[in-house]
């Protein structure tokens, strides 16, 4: 659990070295989390669908593809779409496992919109303040700790869409202690 905590709270931060390396601290808390894990990784059905399977068959055609075609498969296309789906499907893997109750899965949420939370008053302080603040603001965007002001905004609006569908009901993530559907089973474990 703590490798996962660890993933879900330095998510909205990456470190660019010269604009060819970037390391994301939530990557090796992944890396961390699949070697604790080990083999006991285990998905049902309701867990890892065709769908799964459907996309990760789409993947490996598509590198086939560019490799008839061209001869080769690209750096960005192995990289950035081949390695990095399967780091998504290993995040989803190490995410599923840990989430069996529905305290667990409030708190992974709660920790996700903290971290953004805070991460956000600092870029703002930078943005509005003109405190230069490594990674905070690029070309006069606001881009966080993601690099890419387009990313933030993707980050932001995951924030604002699990905060704005929790606000107004019974599942709330900012009051004292966990409140949620007693009466329902943790969708992940059933």
């Amino acid at each position: 659990m703590f490798a996962v905590l660890g993933y879900i709270l330095f998510l909205p931060v990456q470190f660019d070295f010269g604009g060819a390396f970037r390391l994301a601290p939530s990557d090796l808390f992944l890396m961390l989390g699949l070697f604790a894990g080990g083999m006991h990784l285990k998905l049902g059905r309701r867990q890892f669908s065709s769908w799964h399977w459907g996309m990760l068959f789409i993947f490996v055609f598509a590198s086939f593809v560019s490799i008839w075609r061209n001869g080769f498969i690209t750096q960005y296309a192995l990289l950035q779409k081949d390695i990095g789906f399967f780091l998504l499907l290993l995040t989803y893997i190490i995410l599923i496992q840990a989430v069996d109750s529905w305290d667990r899965l409030y708190l992974m949420l709660r920790v996700f919109l903290l971290s953004v939370l805070w991460l956000n008053i600092v870029a703002l302080f930078a943005f509005f303040s003109g405190v230069n603040i490594p990674f905070m603001v690029q070309d006069g965007r606001l881009s966080g700790m993601l690099i890419d002001p387009n990313a933030y905004g993707g980050l932001l609006v995951t924030a604002f869409a699990i905060h704005i569908l929790t606000s107004g009901g019974q599942l709330r993530y900012f009051e004292d202690g966990p409140a949620y559907w007693p009466h329902s089973p943790c969708p992940v474990v059933s």
